[in-house]
């Protein structure tokens, strides 16, 4: 994978969606959704709860990066770093 300008860690294996609060297991599906929200993401990568991505545009991943760290997501509240 490239080198990533976002990385999330602590992401859970279950949480509810926002839509029906239905417990999903949240996968590259439910992180690419929700990252391109912020921008074009061209790679998105999981592996044991830590989400790497890299968005086209850095001031997207900067963005992204200030408006979900410390969010809670499902029990677990996530931490980011942007990437420069």
């Amino acid at each position: 994978m490239e080198t990533p300008n976002f990385i999330l860690y602590n992401l859970p294996r279950w949480a509810p969606l926002c839509e029906n609060n239905k417990l999903t297991l949240v996968g590259y599906e439910n992180m690419r959704d929700t990252l391109r929200k912020f921008g074009s993401v061209k790679v998105i990568s999981i592996n044991n709860g830590t989400v790497y991505a890299k968005f086209y545009d850095t001031k997207n991943a900067k963005n992204a990066h200030e408006l979900i760290n410390r969010m809670m997501i499902g029990n677990n509240i996530v931490r980011t770093q942007y990437v420069f």
